[in-house]
């Protein structure tokens, strides 16, 4: 209740503090995730060791056996993680389960604002955004599990497609300020005009495309 309460009362504050509402969202991280990791003896979730099982199991066979689980064929991220632990040394993956969904929501939080980067909003709307995404995530779906690590990489996927491969011409800007104007005409209402007293009155969509040479173009498309 303290973190929510303190977090509103930043959010209205005539201008933003980015760097308190930053530090803000990251010990709401640490309140959700990271915690009870730290209290407990060992890391949570028996999934969570089941993924570690499938790690151990790559790391000493050089190979998966897609006859003992289904979830062998899906392959690549047990190696993934059995390649780094072996390349810094590191035999012991108990750590790695403790802190990984306090890390991989920290991880989330990077393309995430990205996305928010491009959208038609009030600096209000985007940190409250930030904050639910958080806040609303469901706690335990984020362990050390090949279904978190592509969950990351979809966010990216995306954050890089809406800041640098978005194409606006004139009839969408057109287009996109006649629904706008529709929408503004639509939100009557006493949830309305909350609403716009406490993020103020906005046109929906995304602001526009910024310019990206070939070059940039090129490079983020074999990253993607």
């Amino acid at each position: 209740m303290v973190l929510v309460l303190t977090f509103m009362a930043t959010l209205a504050l005539p201008r933003p503090y980015r760097l308190l509402l930053a530090v803000q969202i990251v010990v709401l991280i640490i309140s959700l995730h990271g915690v009870t990791l730290a209290l407990e003896p060992i890391a949570r979730f028996p999934t969570a060791w089941q993924t570690a099982g499938f790690i151990e199991y790559v790391t000493r066979n050089e190979t998966v056996s897609w006859d003992l689980d289904a979830r062998f064929s899906t392959p690549g991220f047990f190696a993934f993680i059995s390649f780094v632990m072996e390349a810094v040394g590191q035999d012991n993956i108990e750590p790695v389960l403790r802190w990984a969904p306090a890390v991989t929501n920290l991880l989330y939080l990077l393309p995430y604002v990205l996305i928010l980067r491009v959208l038609r909003a009030t600096w209000r709307a985007k940190w409250l955004a930030a904050w639910l995404f958080i806040a609303a995530n469901w706690v335990g779906q984020d362990y050390l599990s090949p279904q978190a690590f592509a969950y990351l990489l979809y966010l990216l996927f995306v954050a890089i497609l809406v800041n640098w491969f978005r194409h606006h011409d004139e009839t969408t800007r057109r287009s996109g300020r006649r629904r706008s104007a529709e929408t503004r005409e639509s939100r009557t209402g006493p949830f309305w005009t909350v609403y716009n007293w406490l993020l103020r009155a906005k046109d929906p969509g995304e602001l526009p495309a910024p310019l990206a040479t070939v070059r940039e173009r090129s490079i983020l498309l074999v990253l993607l």
